[in-house]
């Protein structure tokens, strides 16, 4: 239909204003309320003309004002309003955090500078030919984390894959931001290698990863030389090499032997994001899957990232929330009053 095409037109000129697709022949303009006039938006006229510049000019006032009208006693024209009128995505997936605070910790991160720094390592493995991502965060000497995020995916349809998911999946590999491997398929031996080369030169306590697939990652590893073991718990014995941590993915909360799970690590992140103690590393990958990004809650609050209700991949603000909840899964948690007694 043509709201889709429209929709579709909207969700990449975006894309073009915030550089994350670059197109010399598109040029992009977006007018639209703020997010803090969205509530009161029919109600505060006087806002009008940040997503309708012309109001009054070539568009005629009379027209938004019945518009308006009727959308104060209408539900599904008020939606269809706040869209159409004043820039305000309904039923979308908006950015998972504040998007100012997010753009406040992407920095540049060395990895030669935080050579002898404690790390963590976060492994979420592409199912078929989408994105797999690694992260790492150092923790330095005054408590402040770094975070940087690998990417690799399959040359194989490359071109295809970026114009389904609305990214410049080529443009990323010529930068060397994405790394595209052969094959229909990603070869789980070069992520094991690169996870060898990071553990040589760096200090690292352990890898948390997404089971899936995890058990390809392991053959890999042995394929390499590559020693690892996977941590079952504190009674059962140790092995050798990397250690390897099992990090749920769903909105479950488990406490019991600080084990990792999502709703943990994404409140880890959030406050480290609030309180800008950790520099992610800034990429357009990192930035695109943070924008594609849903994030669900259960009944008791607890929240995980949807992938399903996601606009795109997702794959590297998974990893991030994962490594920086391996990093902090020592530090004392904040207590949730209303969690303890209701």
């Amino acid at each position: 239909s043509s709201q889709i095409v429209g929709t579709d037109y909207s969700a990449y000129f975006q894309k073009v204003a915030r550089g994350e697709i670059e197109d010399d022949e598109a040029f992009a303009f977006i007018a639209r309320v703020d997010k803090a006039d969205r509530e009161h938006v029919f109600d505060r006229p006087e806002l009008w003309t940040k997503s309708l510049p012309a109001l009054g000019i070539t568009f005629p006032r009379e027209n938004i004002d019945g518009m308006v009208r009727t959308a104060k006693q209408l539900l599904s024209t008020a939606l269809s309003t706040k869209r159409l009128y004043f820039g305000i995505p309904i039923g979308a997936t908006e950015f998972w955090i504040a998007e100012e605070a997010w753009v406040a910790v992407q920095g540049e991160v060395d990895e030669v500078h935080l050579k002898g720094c404690k790390c963590w390592l976060s492994l979420d493995l592409s199912q078929k030919n989408d994105l797999t991502a690694l992260s790492i965060c150092w923790l330095d000497d005054a408590g402040h984390l770094h975070v940087k995020t690998f990417y690799w995916t399959t040359k194989s349809g490359l071109a295809d894959r970026g114009r389904k998911d609305q990214a410049p999946y080529e443009q990323w590999v010529e930068a060397g931001q994405l790394t595209a491997v052969p094959g229909a398929t990603i070869d789980k031996t070069f992520i094991a290698a690169k996870v060898a080369a990071i553990c040589a030169e760096h200090e690292v306590e352990f890898l948390a990863f997404d089971a899936a697939g995890m058990a390809d990652f392991i053959a890999a590893c042995e394929q390499v030389g590559f020693p690892v073991w996977r941590w079952k718990g504190p009674d059962e014995p140790e092995g050798s090499g990397l250690k390897l941590v099992a990090h749920g993915q769903g909105t479950r909360r488990v406490f019991e032997e600080r084990q990792l799970t999502m709703p943990s690590s994404i409140e880890r992140l959030e406050d480290r994001i609030l309180e800008q103690t950790v520099t992610i590393d800034a990429s357009p990958v990192t930035y695109a899957c943070a924008a594609n990004a849903h994030v669900v809650e259960d009944g008791q609050k607890n929240r995980a990232f949807d992938k399903k209700r996601s606009r795109g991949r997702i794959d590297g603000i998974v990893t991030i929330a994962m490594v920086v909840g391996a990093a902090t899964m020592n530090e004392a948690p904040a207590l949730d009053i209303d969690a303890l007694v209701g």
